[in-house]
């Protein structure tokens, strides 16, 4: 159930996200296009062969987005912070991510602006990561950190409920920017997760030292 809620939140951001990179690259080849005519119907026939030999230097402008502050837009925000452990796997979409991860890997670790051979490679990304998130929840959902009865306090059922309004509230765009807020809620709820995971894993450790002592006291 948990798989299937933040699958159902995530595929739909994702899918917006894609949309939005189609209609980037189709307004910017657009523009090219008409400029390109523009200038070239402004031409002199005479002066064109002329114009054609002149080799200029190319003037390049480089911009690191791993030294600036990266606006993200909100479904990315609302994904990723809904799914912190599968999302710095997959290294999705972030402006600088490590080499190890899955976009790292395919996509090298520089976020650039998007080509059209970059599409197919960022599909295989979003795929990469829908498996992510549903190995991740099948997880947790498997490995409750609570008693079965109240299996409703734990963090991964507070991480996908407010994953899920903050999905609802993305699809939306007069007020999309209010799921930046149950998304950041998700993500500080990770750690609270972590923390118990850590928590258990210290009690199972000693578990064995307490059950020494018992038998080593004195009846």
């Amino acid at each position: 159930m948990l798989a299937g809620v933040n699958l159902a939140a995530a595929v739909p951001m994702i899918v917006l996200l894609q949309a939005r990179d189609a209609k980037y690259l189709r307004e910017t080849s657009a523009m090219a296009a008409r400029g390109f005519a523009s200038r070239r119907a402004h031409l002199d026939r005479a002066e064109l062969p002329r114009l054609m030999t002149v080799q200029e230097e190319p003037t390049t402008v480089t911009f690191n987005p791993c030294t600036a502050w990266v606006h993200y837009p909100v479904q990315i925000e609302v994904v990723s912070l809904g799914n912190i452990p599968a999302s710095t796997l997959a290294g999705w979409r972030l402006a600088c991510r490590s080499k190890w991860s899955l976009s790292g890997w395919l996509q090298g670790t520089v976020e650039g602006a998007p080509a059209k051979q970059d599409l197919a490679l960022q599909r295989r990304v979003d795929v990469g990561l829908c498996v992510l998130i549903a190995i991740q929840w099948l997880f947790i959902g498997g490995f409750p950190l609570t008693k079965r009865l109240r299996r409703w306090r734990e963090p991964g059922a507070f991480i996908t409920t407010s994953t899920a309004i903050a999905a609802l509230l993305a699809m939306i765009p007069a007020i999309e920017g209010l799921a930046s807020f149950p998304a950041l809620l998700a993500g500080l709820a990770w750690f609270w997760w972590f923390g118990l995971v850590i928590w258990k894993c210290i009690r199972l450790a000693s578990r064995p030292l307490v059950k020494l002592r018992s038998k080593g006291a004195p009846a």
